[in-house]
């Protein structure tokens, strides 16, 4: 009886932690995209240890957001289910997937423009994308 009042609290306070992620999320993806743009200049100069300094902290927003993500349909069950928000959560996982593997690929091939050209102009829209619905699902 005990084990399952430990569960139910545990689960109450995951519930309070992505709550507060999603109601921050707009302060919080505003500093992930400072970083990768910041991450995109720096390739743009060729100064390839100030880019990984940045494009480490883009990694970070973006572990941060995936567990965000992932998590929602758990404690926003009921307003993803109602609403098309559960479609753009999973379009937005998607485009989020894409555009890190083509990062990937262009961070492999040491293809820095193309780095840079990700980093710069798609991360901001996606992460400004997921702003806008980690917003709307917090209302």
């Amino acid at each position: 009886m005990q084990n399952n009042q430990g569960d139910v609290k545990i689960l109450s306070q995951l519930e309070e932690i992505l709550k507060e992620g999603f109601s921050e999320a707009e302060k919080n993806l505003a500093a992930v995209t400072e970083a990768a743009k910041s991450a995109a200049a720096s390739y743009r100069l060729g100064d390839e240890k100030s880019a990984m300094s940045d494009f480490l902290m883009l990694l970070e927003g973006l572990e941060w957001l995936n567990l965000m993500l992932v998590k929602a349909p758990g404690v926003f069950a009921a307003k993803l289910s109602e609403t098309s928000l559960g479609t753009r959560l999973y379009n937005l996982m998607d485009s989020l997937q894409e555009r890190t593997a083509a990062l990937e690929k262009a961070q492999a091939a040491s293809d820095w423009v193309n780095a840079a050209d990700i980093l710069e102009y798609e991360f901001p829209e996606i992460l400004k994308e997921a702003a806008d619905f980690m917003r709307e699902v917090s209302l």
